[in-house]
């Protein structure tokens, strides 16, 4: 997904999150097969858990907002998430380029 559907925590990104993300991510729960949701738009990594659903969030390939700021406050590097998917599990390791 592009836009996230939950807060993180930091007010400036928080202001465009999906309009309906809670009643999406409900409407995921409802389908056990769903184990993953990977969205971006955020300027920085985060990882969440929804009931049993990881939410992982890729950070901007063009510059960073540091995380929980008022303000607008940018960190300038660019990054990425890279996913190594097995048959039972998942892992995921962000990089990030100065």
């Amino acid at each position: 997904m592009h836009n996230h559907p939950f807060l993180v925590g930091t007010p400036l990104i928080d202001d465009y999150i999906l309009k309906n993300g809670e009643d999406l991510l409900k409407k995921f729960c409802e389908y056990k097969n769903i184990e993953l949701i990977i969205c971006g738009h955020a300027h920085g990594d985060y990882q969440f858990t929804y009931h049993d659903v990881n939410i992982e969030v890729a950070p901007a390939t063009c510059f960073q907002f540091k995380k929980g700021t008022l303000d607008v406050t940018v960190e300038t590097r660019s990054g990425y998430r890279i996913f190594d998917f097995k048959r039972e599990y998942y892992t995921s390791k962000t990089i990030f380029i100065f």
